[in-house]
Order: C-alpha cells, then structure tokens, then sequence
C-alpha cells in the first residue's frame, strides 16, 4: 500500500493557479491522515460500503463578516443565491443574513467583529468557496463579477477566482467539463 499520494489525484485546482504546474510533485502523507480517522468499513474488492456508514450532506456554510449585508449582497448579485431569512440581536443590530445555495443548503454569513488575513493559495481549514458552473456560465459570471468591479485574480483550464468584499476566495469551476 503507497504511503503518500500526489495532490493532483485529489483533486486539482483548489489553490493558487501559479502552483498547479507544480502540483505534480507535492505530496501528502496519506499514512499520518489514516492514523487520525476512524477505520472505513470497505466491501470485498475494494469500494465504499455504503451501507455501513450514513450519507453525509452539507447542511451549511457560515462566513463571519464584518459588514454582513455587504457580502450577502454579493453573494446575491453574483451567484443569484436567494435570500431565506436574517437574524437579528435584541437590540435591532443585523446578526446574519442566510442565502439558499441549492439542495437545502444554506450560506450563513454572520457578523463578527475579528478579522484575518485573506487565505493565499492553499490554507489551513477551509479556504475557498467554489460554485459548480457550466463554461458559458462561468464566461458570464466573470463579465458579471467585472461589471460589479471585482478583479478575476486568478484561472485554471477549468476555474476562476475572485474574493468577495471580506477577501474570502470564491470559484466558479466546470471542472471536469471541458469548454
């Protein structure tokens, strides 16, 4: 059994474009990953049992932001991602405003007064918010990111990056579908 295995078969493009060429060459300690998770229950052959364990499915994302409305508002115009609900504190201050993504689940922005530095390329805990798109689809929204004047930092054959106005890094990505 390989000890490590390359990023690139775990997923290519969810990072820094400038690395993807590099990606080839990185790799992860695949051993010291098991060791920290519970064993997987595997049927003969090799594949998942199923059965064995419960389907997972996302339920929510939650964004701290300082300016609550702002990145709601941009979240909305770009990705056209419904409004559900927002919450406020007991004394009428904005809490959180929740965006319906699809499929029941919901992008939860709620406000903090902290903040961080912006994630560069591949980070610690979670560090990008892709959004499934067609490549037409991706053409449009990038027209429609510039239009609103906020820069494509980044692309890859298959994605697109930008930030919303919080500096969290967003994707539009048609991967595996080519143009």
């Amino acid at each position: 059994m390989p000890t490590a295995q390359t990023l690139d078969q775990r997923g290519r493009g969810h990072g820094d474009p400038a690395r993807e060429e590099s990606r080839d060459e990185e790799t992860c300690d695949v051993q010291s990953v098991r060791s920290a998770l519970p064993p997987l229950r595997f049927a003969p052959g090799g594949r998942m049992n199923h059965e064995a364990a419960p389907k997972a499915r996302l339920h929510h994302v939650a964004l701290g932001a300082r300016n609550v409305e702002a990145v709601a508002t941009f979240y909305h115009r770009i990705f056209a991602l419904p409004e559900l609900t927002r919450h406020y504190e007991r004394d009428g201050a904005l809490r959180s405003i929740w965006l319906e993504l699809g499929g029941g689940t919901i992008l939860m922005i709620e406000r903090c007064d902290a903040s961080k530095p912006p994630a560069q390329g591949v980070a610690p805990g979670p560090f990008l918010l892709a959004f499934a798109t067609t490549p037409d689809e991706r053409q449009r929204l990038e027209a429609r990111l510039e239009a609103a004047g906020a820069a494509i930092e980044g692309r890859t054959p298959f994605s697109s990056y930008t930030r919303d106005p919080e500096g969290n890094r967003v994707a539009m990505s048609h991967w595996p579908q080519e143009k």
